[in-house]
Order: structure tokens, then sequence, then C-alpha cells
């Protein structure tokens, strides 16, 4: 379009402002881009944890459909991104030949974050000296989380005991951006998002004390949100004023109103102070009524 000097006299410094912010804003929309490395395209793509739940509760799918589908798909792309860095796809077979309840998510893939206590999963905080580390026991949440039907395909990457806002470590080396390989997907959360921008999974365990679900969130074009109730949970490593909460974060739109109903069941399963903490309740609903209106699919597990 061409303006001669009256033309462009007309038009208020304001509308000048707004055409140049529209144009900004339209080149950092990524709705419909794909990442440089994502998981190759399956049946199961499209759907968020809950339709995954739905399938399986309905007979569609079967729970080992679920899981060899996340195998699959991180067998595909992990080599390129390094996100996953402990599987434990026997484990994951194993839980499906059992029966899975009538958990919220009975049957859906998950990967949990490198600094997860539970029995028998080697816990290093990508770090060399608790490269030996596997618990005896599990923590509260990852209790619930298994109550609810999630079934563990592998442990993602984070920084030397999260020190950092990207993930990179000796003991494994970094993960890699699926939008551009050259780039971190932040930390310290990174392998789980990570996973979850690459398509392999629609859910991934992550903590966060100062950023570190947020931050990979944004650098990976996903929703993240830290819980605000610091302190309700039980069996984290940290004292209880620097205790991570965590959350699974996605990409896929969903039915909004099932991920809250799950949402609430997951916190009253995995934190018995949950219902002394009333100002807490009030902000996540704010917040889950906040990305409501992005339609967004977000869960808080912890």
């Amino acid at each position: 379009m061409r303006f001669n000097r009256r033309d462009l006299l007309r038009v208020t410094s304001s509308s000048l402002a707004l055409m140049g912010f529209t144009e900004i804003l339209s080149s950092l929309i990524v709705v419909g881009k794909q990442p440089a490395r994502a998981a190759p395209q399956s049946d199961l793509s499209s759907y968020d944890a809950m339709g995954l739940a739905e399938l399986i509760r309905t007979k569609q799918i079967a729970p080992g459909d679920a899981v060899e589908d996340a195998i699959r798909k991180i067998e595909a792309v992990n080599p390129t991104l390094n996100a996953v860095i402990y599987k434990t796809y026997d484990r994951a077979r194993q839980r499906t030949a059992e029966p899975l309840g009538d958990g919220p998510f009975a049957g859906v893939p998950f990967v949990v974050k490198d600094n997860a206590t539970i029995a028998g999963i080697r816990l290093t905080r990508g770090s060399r000296a608790q490269r030996d580390n596997v618990p005896d026991k599990t923590a509260p949440f990852f209790v619930a989380a298994e109550k609810s039907g999630l079934i563990l395909v592998g442990v993602t990457n984070m920084p030397e005991m999260g020190l950092i806002d990207g993930t990179e470590n000796v003991l494994y080396g970094p993960t890699r951006n699926p939008w551009n390989l050259d780039y971190s997907p932040g930390g310290s959360s990174g392998g789980s998002a990570a996973c979850v921008a690459a398509g392999v999974l629609p859910l991934a365990h992550g903590t966060d004390g100062g950023g570190s679900i947020r931050i990979p969130a944004s650098h990976c074009a996903l929703f993240g949100l830290k819980h605000p109730a610091v302190g309700c949970c039980q069996g984290t490593s940290l004292p209880r004023h620097g205790r991570d909460l965590s959350m699974p974060v996605s990409a896929v739109p969903c039915v909004t109103q099932r991920c809250t109903s799950a949402w609430s069941r997951i916190r009253t399963r995995s934190c018995p102070n949950w219902r002394s903490w009333p100002a807490n309740r009030r902000n996540a609903s704010k917040s889950l009524s906040y990305m409501r209106g992005c339609g967004a699919s977000i869960l808080i597990l912890k």
C-alpha cells in the first residue's frame, strides 16, 4: 500500500504504532508451524492427555497402544534431542498388563524430570556425584500420579542440581530445543518441555522454584503454570521453603472443564493439606480460568 504525504498526515501516531505492533505480533505467531524435530505423527498425536484417557476408558484403544506410541516417538526423536536420559519401557509395559483403576489418566504415558523420587528409578539430578543413586521410596506426589493412572515411560534431562536456566550437564550432555536444534529448551525442566514440544506425548512432569517450568514453556511454545501453594505437597527432597511444585505442560486443546476436574482430583489425592490453603485455591482457580480462555491443556499435578 502506497502513501503520499497528505495520507500519512491523516494517520495518527497511535495508528502507526498499532500497525507496527501488529506486524511484529504476526511474525511471532507459531500456530500451524511444526518444530524442526518433531516426533512422527500417529493416530494418537492429536489427542491431549484427557483425550487419550477417554479412548482407553471407552476401549477404543488399549493402554499398551498409547504406551507403545510414546515409546516409538521417544526412539525417533531422542537421538537428536537428548531429552529422555533414562527409559522405563519394561516397567511401563508391565504396568499396562495390570489393572489401571478408574483414575482420570488411566493408561496415559508420562515422563518425569530427573529430580523425581520414585522407588527403583535412578535419580541423579544431572550430577555425576549421584549417578548411582536409586531411591527406595516414592514421594507422595508420584504415588498420587500412579493412582491417577499415569504410566511412566522415562526420565528427562535437567541441568546439574537445577542450578541454571538451560538444560545441559556433563553426565548426560545438552538437550536441544525441538523448534531449533541450535537452541536450548530452557531449564531446568527442559527435557520434559522438549518431549511435549516435539509431540512425543501430551503431558510431562516438571518442577519450578524460580522459573524452571515457566522458562522452558516459553522457550518451547508451550503453556506452563507454577502452582502457588509452595510447601503444600510432601515428599520432595528440599526444605519446605524451597520445595518445587510440579505440573505438566501441554500444547494441544482439550475440554477444559474435564482438565479442571482431573486437576482437583489429583490435588486432593496428592496433598492432604490442600483444603487448608484457601488463598491458594483462589489463585489456582484464577490461573485455570485464564488458561481456559487461552484454550490450553493445563493440569497441575503437584
